[in-house]
């Protein structure tokens, strides 16, 4: 394993990859603090309400 990680990080492509891998499992742990609520949380009779 370490020497498919080593080859990888040696090329650009596989660089990139890896990065981008890394910031979707990131932004994938971090998604519940990026985005508390729920896409249903909202009542949708209150959308058109004025505000308040």
């Amino acid at each position: 394993m370490p020497e498919l990680l080593r080859r990888l990080v040696r090329s650009p492509q596989g660089a990139l990859g890896l990065a981008i891998v890394a910031l979707i499992v990131l932004l994938a742990v971090c998604g519940p603090w990026l985005a508390p609520y729920g896409p249903d949380t909202m009542a949708p009779r209150l959308r058109y309400r004025s505000p308040s």
